[in-house]
């Protein structure tokens, strides 16, 4: 079997994960189960018909299902409207009624691509640039971030990914985000932002709270920028600038990093607490 037809049948599985079942994307694609497990198992390749109805049935092209799998994935998890395009059930948190009868909704202007910034933890002069994508999604504001691990300069092989999925909602005139890691949802992450003032959206600044991932499980907090990218973005070269990388690499937008130290404050701006012992 070729790379690219073993990177397709391996994407196919992906895309059909987040359905309640492999019967029902073939009965809602017309195309029958056997044929359809040949094309996962990687044995028989679609005709055009058959590809343009996956391709249509999953809103993505033939190029991207011919993607290197670590790389699809990485654009997969930011696409909005999987689980609800097959009937599943939602993935998000969610908030209590009382807040939803309070809250405002995400003004338009908010929705598209940001990168991330936020220094890993304390302690250290790492900082993570992610990719976040905020969408429209069964009348609630979506929010999708991926996060890339930095690959060692001997490795070309796929960078370990981290992806968290969240909701967007505006109270007391502040942008607030939960958010959760997707894989076993380990991990949570509150975020509250500032709304951007003027005609013009390039930055919003806050504060994140989350446990980091390092040894100890450190509650953790950090101011965190984010740069509005645009409402359509090239996924793939925005997540390639994406990694950790000390505060003084010299491929990080300088202004994100000004972004990133607290008011009238000379040290990076993040504080773990540690566990008190009795």
């Amino acid at each position: 079997m070729a790379d690219s037809d073993a990177d397709f049948a391996q994407n196919l599985a992906l895309l059909c994960s987040y359905a309640p079942s492999i019967a029902e994307v073939c009965r809602r694609m017309d195309i029958n189960r056997a044929q359809f497990n040949r094309y996962l198992a990687g044995t028989a390749a679609p005709s055009r018909r058959s590809m343009r109805r996956i391709c249509d049935h999953f809103g993505v092209e033939e190029s991207e299902l011919r993607m290197p799998h670590a790389r699809f994935a990485e654009i997969v998890a930011l696409k909005p409207g999987a689980s609800a395009r097959f009937g599943g059930a939602s993935p998000l948190p969610g908030y209590p009624p009382q807040v939803y009868a309070n809250a405002q909704p995400l003004p338009d202007r908010y929705y598209g691509y940001y990168h991330r910034y936020f220094y890993s933890g304390a302690g250290d002069n790492a900082i993570t640039k992610s990719l976040v994508h905020i969408f429209h999604d069964q009348g609630r504001a979506v929010w999708k971030n991926v996060e890339l691990a930095s690959r060692p300069a001997s490795s070309k092989g796929p960078r370990n990914t981290l992806k968290y999925v969240g909701e967007v909602v505006v109270l007391t005139d502040r942008i607030h985000v939960v958010e959760y890691e997707m894989l076993g949802a380990h991990n949570f992450c509150y975020t509250i932002l500032y709304p951007a003032y003027g005609n013009h959206l390039t930055w919003l600044n806050g504060l994140q709270t989350w446990l980091a991932l390092s040894p100890g499980r450190h509650p953790t907090t950090a101011t965190v920028a984010l740069k509005f990218l645009g409402r359509r973005v090239d996924v793939r070269k925005a997540l390639a600038s994406c990694g950790t990388a000390p505060d003084d690499d010299p491929r990080l937008e300088r202004e994100a990093l000004d972004r990133l130290y607290a008011v009238h404050q000379k040290q990076s701006a993040a504080l773990a607490v540690d566990e008190a012992w009795g």
